[in-house]
């Protein structure tokens, strides 16, 4: 692996899909979407990549819906996502720490201003949770 090929895929591809990789002790890597071509990069900030199919089929929506501890369904493949359950309950403990820094601190300082610097907070940590939160494949029912 070059080190051209190494900023193209840490720069080029995103950070996003760093996630969808394994790195193998021979050095290679193997990713989860084989179709990444030169035009990949341009349709990867509308869709995600399910970790079954490996193809970059899910929507934000359905992406958000994922770290919202909900079961999403992948259109192409039909398999069961969801969010990583132990790295979610570290995004919602994030969640719950900054809602109650703020509300302390509006509450401290008997001002409301406070609670508006809230939603930056709560719409960066929503951003990073689409944008990082790695999908795991759940289990068929039976």
């Amino acid at each position: 692996m070059t080190g051209y090929t190494v900023y193209r895929v840490i720069f080029v591809y995103g950070w996003r899909l760093m996630a969808g990789r394994h790195y193998h002790v021979d050095g290679s890597i193997s990713i989860y979407s084989k179709q990444i071509n030169d035009n990949a990069h341009k349709t990867m900030n509308k869709n995600h990549i399910c970790p079954l199919c490996k193809e970059a089929c899910l929507s934000h929506r359905d992406k958000y819906r994922a770290g919202t501890w909900r079961v999403i369904h992948c259109p192409r493949c039909d398999a069961r996502l969801c969010a990583n359950p132990i790295i979610m309950a570290l995004a919602y403990m994030l969640y719950f720490w900054a809602a109650a820094w703020f509300i302390g601190w509006a509450a401290l300082e008997h001002d409301w201003r406070p609670l508006v610097a809230l939603v930056p907070v709560w719409l960066v940590l929503d951003f990073l949770n689409i944008q990082l939160m790695p999908l795991s494949v759940m289990r068929k029912k039976t």
